[in-house]
C-alpha cells in the first residue's frame, strides 16, 4: 500500500512507527465500541498506522484533513465534505473535464502548515479511499472548500471563522489534549494562509464545473 511513497534505502528516518498484534485488537475492539463496525485485521493495521503516523506528524506542524484534494497548473485545491455529500464525484468531473487536473489525494491528504504568511502544501498519502487516488506529490494548498449537496450550483467565500465548525470536523483529533491544542493552533495558522468556500453544489448540472473552476482560478490567478 504504501510503495508509492517509498524512500531512499539510506535516508534516515523522522519518525518511526511500528504496530502489533495486541496492538491490533485493542484498536479493533476500540473501533467496535465507538464505530459499532467490525473489521478485519489488515483493515484495522491499515487504520492503525494512519492514526499514529498522523499523531506523529502533528510535531511537524502536519495536519490531516478529510477531504479530496485536486491540482492544476501547480495549484492544490481541497474539497471537504460530509460522506455522501459528492465529493468523490465532483473530483471526477474535474478529471474528466479540465485537461491537466490530477489529484493529489481523494480521502486523507496530509497538509503541510507552514509558517504564517507561507502557502501550506497539500501531500499525497497512500490513504486514499476506494477510489485510490492518490499522487506522491507536494503542491501549494490554495483554497479549501466546504462543499455542500444543493439543487443549484454556487460558490460562496467565506471567513475561517464560519468555516471553522465544519472543518474541524473533518480534522483528524488526538485524544491526547496537548496535541489537540497543536491541532488547534495548526488550524489557526491555515486562517491567513488560504481562503475558504463555501459551495452548494449539484454535480449534475451543467454549471457545476464553471462555477467552481472560475472562482478559485479567477481567486487565484
Amino acid at each position: 500500500m504504501c510503495m508509492p511513497y517509498w524512500a531512499r534505502d539510506n535516508a534516515v528516518p523522522d519518525i518511526e512507527i511500528s504496530v502489533d498484534e495486541s496492538m491490533i485488537c485493542t484498536e479493533a475492539n476500540r473501533l467496535r465500541q465507538t464505530d459499532g463496525k467490525r473489521f478485519d485485521a489488515k483493515t484495522v493495521e491499515k487504520l492503525l498506522v494512519h492514526r499514529l503516523v498522523s499523531e506523529a506528524l502533528l510535531s511537524f506542524d502536519i495536519l490531516l484533513i478529510h477531504g479530496a484534494v485536486v491540482a492544476l497548473d501547480g495549484a492544490a485545491y481541497m474539497f471537504t465534505a460530509k460522506s455522501g455529500t459528492g465529493k468523490t464525484t465532483h473530483v471526477q468531473n474535474w478529471l474528466e473535464n479540465i485537461c491537466g487536473a490530477y489529484v493529489v489525494n481523494g480521502d486523507k491528504p496530509f497538509i503541510i502548515v507552514r509558517e504564517a504568511g507561507e502557502c501550506p502544501l497539500a501531500c499525497g498519502s497512500p490513504w486514499a479511499g476506494k477510489e485510490n487516488y492518490q499522487t506522491n506529490v507536494m503542491v501549494p494548498l490554495k483554497a479549501i472548500v466546504l462543499l455542500e449537496r444543493s439543487d443549484e450550483n454556487r460558490m460562496e467565500r467565506i471567513t475561517f471563522g464560519q468555516a471553522f465548525l465544519f472543518l474541524f470536523q473533518q480534522v483528524y483529533h488526538p485524544d491526547d489534549k496537548v496535541k489537540m491544542v497543536k491541532t488547534l493552533h495548526l488550524m489557526h495558522r491555515l486562517s491567513s494562509a488560504v481562503s475558504f468556500w463555501r459551495f452548494e453544489c449539484n454535480n449534475f448540472k451543467d454549471d457545476c464545473l464553471d462555477v467552481v473552476y472560475n472562482a478559485l482560478t479567477e481567486n487565484h490567478a
